[in-house]
């Protein structure tokens, strides 16, 4: 037998169905409040039936939804403690400082410069002019950029550099597209700078292509970081030729330039130099009609194996085969403008690249260098890098150390479909490219 017990208000027994409503107290109801309606929806629309003692589906069911709103209030209040106070544990240093009162703009500026959401900004504004405590590590974005950008230059100035770099032989890089003529620059700028009788070729030390270049950064040690690779090459062209005018090796910009961080490291070690006003590795970034280099490009893969990259002035047989090959044969125009509009890109970039790095550079045409009336523009080089003859350079003097001609400087007579290429590149950007 069950005793009868009334110190159960969340019980009800089957037999017995005395309802017990929210504003009375009796045979052992309990009054309860309008803020737990959670627990009173349970009750058939606010009603409570007493019980003896045995435990009901009804109160597991009031218990449990009682522990979420419990569980509830307390992830809130922790939430908000979290929000606004500090643990003592983390040992953070404070200070006072105003926050500023102002429009709706100011406000989203100071929100931006703090990098705080807006809500939360609007919590922790004071009211009247008092003072709130912020931790004294909470910066700007501006003023950690400005912190960032001090130890980059305060590393750079302390850094020394792996080997001695000379001023002379003359340290340069040549910086331009594949099939650009650098070769043939590089041979006239060593001849006419060291007088040497016959001059060292260049090296594409970092990659002829965009799959040896990734190669070459990636062998790279983790460990330099500061460009070191490109200054101990240097040193080294230093110390095989003492004796030449100038130094140095060509790097093709593809996009590994713009992607490896070895690449970034070398360029920002140029821009070092520059700013410690001792001796540079100046660049000389040439480039060429970027139709031509189409056209070369492709006239060089059509006839892969039968003939050089370049000609001597008396190799007759090798001049014949490139001209040759340079007369008539069909360019593909399918995908010529996107082909031109990709290379007009990357150079463009390369410059903006080179300008950001702070890099010393000159920039000169490669129709100026070998197609022009006069030598100005290979005057103007040997005047930026401080080297070579004297006085002004002739054409004749460029044409005597330079590598033979082997290309045709008229379209309409390398193309036999140059009226398709026209139409092609007639009412674009790229029409001036023509001739």
């Amino acid at each position: 037998m069950t005793s009868k017990s009334t110190s159960s208000p969340w019980s009800r027994r089957p037999d017995r169905r005395r309802p017990c409503t929210i504003t009375t107290k009796r045979d052992g109801c309990t009054l309860l409040r309008a803020h737990a309606p959670s627990i009173l929806s349970i009750s058939h629309r606010r009603r409570i039936y007493p019980d003896r003692d045995a435990a009901t589906p009804h109160r597991a069911s009031a218990i449990k939804n009682m522990s979420k709103f419990v569980l509830v209030l307390v992830m809130l209040a922790t939430t908000n403690f979290l929000v606004y106070f500090k643990p003592k544990s983390m040992n953070q240093d404070y200070k006072d400082f105003n926050l500023f009162h102002g429009d709706d703009d100011d406000r989203e500026k100071i929100n931006d410069e703090q990098n705080l959401p807006l809500p939360m900004l609007e919590r922790q504004q004071p009211s009247h002019d008092k003072a709130i405590v912020v931790p004294r590590n909470l910066t700007t974005r501006s003023q950690k950029k400005k912190k960032d950008d001090h130890q980059h230059h305060h590393h750079r100035r302390h850094h020394s550099l792996p080997c001695t770099l000379h001023k002379n032989p003359t340290p340069i890089i040549l910086m331009s597209l594949g099939r650009s003529g650098t070769a043939s620059m590089y041979q006239v700028l060593s001849k006419l700078a060291g007088n040497q009788k016959h001059a060292q070729r260049i090296i594409e030390y970092t990659g002829s292509s965009t799959k040896s270049s990734e190669s070459f950064f990636q062998r790279i040690p983790a460990t330099d970081v500061n460009g070191d690779w490109l200054v101990k090459y240097i040193c080294s062209e230093q110390k095989r030729f003492p004796n030449a005018g100038i130094v140095g090796f060509k790097w093709k910009p593809y996009e590994t330039i713009f992607m490896k961080e070895k690449a970034l490291q070398g360029l920002d070690l140029l821009g070092r130099l520059k700013e410690e006003k001792g001796t540079q590795i100046k660049v000389i970034r040439s480039k060429r009609n970027l139709l031509d280099v189409v056209i070369s490009r492709y006239k060089h893969k059509g006839n892969k194996g039968n003939i050089n990259a370049h000609c001597r002035k008396d190799d007759e047989k090798c001049v014949q085969q490139h001209m040759k090959a340079s007369t008539g044969f069909v360019l593909p125009t399918r995908s010529l403008l996107s082909q031109l509009k990709e290379l007009n890109d990357m150079e463009m970039r390369t410059d903006r690249l080179l300008s950001k790095m702070k890099v010393p550079t000159i920039h000169v045409s490669f129709e100026k260098l070998f197609m022009g009336t006069d030598a100005s523009e290979w005057t103007r080089t040997f005047a930026f890098l401080g080297v070579g003859p004297s006085g002004d350079v002739s054409m004749a003097d460029v044409e005597e150390a330079s590598h033979a001609a082997t290309s045709i400087p008229y379209h309409n007579v390398t193309l036999s479909n140059y009226a398709e290429v026209v139409d092609v590149l007639l009412g674009t950007e790229f029409d001036s490219l023509l001739h």
